[in-house]
């Protein structure tokens, strides 16, 4: 009986670490190199001061990742808000509104010079023939059951009525000289908005506060990334501590399955903890 009883205690002792045999960390010995973790992989740098530990908890990398996260985004709706302040002066401005009024009295006038020129090309005989070809083949197009070539030769045919009736108007406005100097002045008032407009963006890049705010935005995604990075890690660095201690306690064999002290005494807990010893 006490022959029995020995054997029990000793390989209760070899397989958990923590009885009458070998000492704690021999358990660790018991796995193949290559599937024990390296605990110290996973430590920060020397020049990070906050911690020389393993990260065991990712409850402060969580933490990091989200102050980055946070801190990102509100240095991009300051960002945004400080050029939109900027582009609604610049918009109201005195120049720019002058040439905004120029741009909308030139279109008026060309929509003026033009309208004539429309109502006498609607009663052109050659443009309502050609209008009512177009019609005529957009209706037969309207049937679902044309084959497919059929439909690309209506369609080919109504695109050529209709460039037809086009080049008709665009020859009637270009040969009036005051459709042309009309256009003419609605093109320069428009460039004129367009230059102004590329003008405020280059200003932009010349404004202190908003270069300012752009580092700080750069610096802050460098923050995120590297707050990102040092989260994974924390996970990785988690997983391998879970997987360290169940080798170490003898929660479960480098090769699978419950080891033999979990085996052995049913009910213990997580790391060797909750059961009881059968003596």
């Amino acid at each position: 009986m006490w022959t029995l009883r020995a054997a029990r205690l000793i390989l209760a002792g070899v397989a958990g670490g923590f009885l009458f045999g070998l000492p704690v960390h021999a358990q660790e010995q018991m796995a193949p190199s290559s599937t024990r973790p390296n605990p110290s992989a996973y430590r920060p740098s020397s020049s990070d001061s906050s911690s020389t530990d393993v990260v065991y908890d990712i409850s402060d990398a969580s933490a990091r990742s989200a102050f980055a996260h946070e801190q990102l985004n509100r240095i991009e709706g300051d960002l945004s808000r400080s050029i939109a302040y900027l582009r609604l002066q610049f918009e109201n401005s005195g120049d720019y509104r002058n040439a905004v009024k120029e741009r909308d009295q030139a279109q008026l006038a060309y929509d003026d010079v033009r309208r004539p020129i429309d109502q006498a090309v609607e009663h052109d005989p050659g443009y309502q023939r050609l209008a009512i070809k177009r019609d005529r083949v957009s209706a037969v197009l309207d049937d679902h059951n044309l084959s497919a070539q059929d439909r690309y030769e209506l369609a080919a045919r109504k695109l050529d009525y209709a460039s037809l009736a086009s080049s008709i108007r665009a020859e009637a406005l270009w040969r009036d000289n005051d459709v042309k100097g009309a256009r003419d002045r609605l093109i320069a008032a428009q460039q004129h908005i367009d230059q102004m407009r590329k003008d405020f963006q280059l200003s932009l890049y010349k404004n202190s506060e908003v270069m300012s705010a752009i580092r700080a935005r750069d610096a802050a995604k460098v923050n995120v990334a590297a707050a990102d990075g040092y989260l994974a890690g924390a996970v990785v660095a988690r997983n391998d501590m879970v997987y360290y201690n169940e080798l170490r306690f003898g929660l479960y064999r480098p090769g699978g399955g419950v080891s033999a002290v979990c085996a052995y005494y049913p009910g213990s807990g997580a790391y060797g903890y909750g059961g009881g010893f059968p003596f």
